[in-house]
């Protein structure tokens, strides 16, 4: 990676002059080239602290010219992080800075790179406020988004569709930011009269089976099928083809669309879904070779090969290869929190509570308002009579980060239940069993609870509805 940077950095230095300058200007132009080649000889022998005290100068040298702020953010960006953010605060401070809108979503962006979402919010509401165009307001909305500022987020949202009401990826997005609230039927009303456009139909058809509507699905995948048999299809469209047919057990065609994926960019991504469709094949060896390979690529996709192999391990009855799988995906990305709460949630059903209880801890203390890792650390504690008002408080607050989710109403119903609250435990686990994603566990759940208040005919009735939903 750092190679790579270095050489875009290159690319990216100052031209010298082509035409004679004043003095003053072209003393100024040497000094700027002269500080460009110090920064890319300190990146490269990874001496951070150098390159930052170097550029710590060029920004207050910067001006207005863009080709250095951008040359400033490059190094910014794979700068370390400690380094990296007294440099930004300095660099957004700057008049130039302050007053130009592209300058300013720039900043934010980067600061996203340093996953400080606070500050980029900051940022692109400058910029809105500056000047409120469809790319900052754009922008604006999908960190809305991730900071789960949903109301927010949907005006902005509203306001671009009222300004390109045909723009794809504002629908897109659209629909995603409902399916983010849980929201599916409303993503699927944004999406369903989007017929012609490929990738919209493909996001349909996911929030279909999300909601279990199987045959609808189907019908939208021939659809899809016919508006692109005589296209030429983007790498990005071959990955959504490819994974749907997935999801629909057209492994043919899965195959035959991933294969064709090899541009550098997304063959990461086609080797991930590839090694699925071979899973799914009963050919675990080939899909082995593939997760084993994408391994070295870069973290986005990494984290979740570590992830497939582990739980393809846990799912043939291998638990020690699993965590040892998620252990070493560890080692190269330290206390990273997918692969904690991966080998937590595995620790947990092999009633390594310790051990669940250390992962989730470490998610937790990272990011205090992880919802998932304080439900599960909650539920884990619950299901072994373990820290009950502890537990109660971490689901609740968990209910209040992601409210009306299934697993965490199932929790508030198993917590209520282990402290003798009985009706509130038949009350969450009922309203658990309304929510998209409610499965075995809260019907078995809910039928212990029925039994513990002698319903046993509403019991009765409950486990007839099990056996429904398990033949489904």
């Amino acid at each position: 990676m750092l190679l790579f940077l270095c050489l875009a950095l290159i690319g990216c230095q100052s031209p010298s002059p082509k035409t004679k300058q004043a003095d003053g200007a072209d003393s100024e132009q040497t000094a700027w080239q002269e500080s460009q080649k110090q920064v890319i000889e300190a990146v490269r022998e990874r001496q951070f602290d150098e390159a930052a005290g170097q550029l710590k100068t060029m920004i207050s040298d910067a001006g207005d010219e863009d080709s250095h702020w951008q040359y400033i953010r490059m190094v910014l960006a794979v700068l370390p992080t400690e380094q990296s953010m007294p440099l930004i605060q300095q660099a957004v401070e700057q008049p130039v800075i302050q007053q130009s809108p592209a300058h300013l979503l720039a900043f934010s962006r980067l600061l996203m790179q340093h996953k400080d979402i606070d500050s980029a919010l900051q940022l692109s509401h400058q910029a809105v406020r500056l000047d409120k165009s469809e790319t900052a307001v754009y922008w604006r909305a999908r960190l809305l988004a991730v900071a789960e500022q949903f109301s927010q987020a949907e005006q902005d949202y509203q306001w671009l569709l009222q300004q390109s009401p045909k723009n794809t990826d504002y629908i897109s997005q659209y629909a995603a930011l409902k399916m983010q609230q849980d929201q599916l039927s409303v993503a699927e009303t944004i999406l369903k009269d989007h017929s012609d456009e490929p990738r919209l139909v493909y996001q349909y058809i996911l929030i279909l089976l999300q909601q279990d509507k199987t045959e609808q699905a189907q019908q939208a995948y021939q659809h899809l099928i016919d508006i692109t048999a005589n296209q030429s299809l983007t790498p990005e469209q071959k990955l959504d083809y490819g994974e749907v047919a997935l999801w629909l057990s057209d492994y043919d065609t899965a195959l035959t669309m991933l294969r064709d994926v090899n541009d550098a960019q997304h063959i990461d991504a086609a080797k991930l879904l590839l090694a699925r469709v071979y899973l799914a094949r009963k050919n675990p060896e080939r899909a082995m070779v593939l997760f084993k390979q994408v391994q070295n690529a870069p973290q986005e996709h990494a984290i979740p090969a570590f992830q497939m192999v582990a739980e393809y391990h846990y799912s043939e009855g291998h638990v020690e290869k699993a965590i040892a799988e998620l252990t070493e995906g560890l080692r190269f990305f330290t206390e990273q929190t997918d692969l904690l709460y991966s080998r937590a949630l595995m620790y947990a059903q092999e009633n390594q509570v310790a051990a669940a209880e250390r992962d989730l801890s470490t998610i937790i203390r990272q990011d205090p308002q992880h919802a998932d890792a304080l439900n599960a650390l909650g539920y884990t504690w619950a299901d072994n009579d373990m820290n009950l008002d502890k537990a109660l408080d971490y689901i609740q607050q968990a209910d209040q980060l992601k409210p009306n989710n299934s697993a965490i109403l199932d929790s508030l119903g198993w917590v209520y239940y282990k402290r003798g609250d009985l009706l509130k435990a038949e009350h969450y686990l009922r309203e658990s069993l309304k929510k998209p994603g409610a499965g075995e566990e809260t019907y078995e759940h809910l039928i212990t609870v029925l039994e513990a208040q002698n319903k046993n005919s509403e019991a009765a009735l409950m486990r007839q509805k099990l056996k429904e939903f398990l033949a489904d």
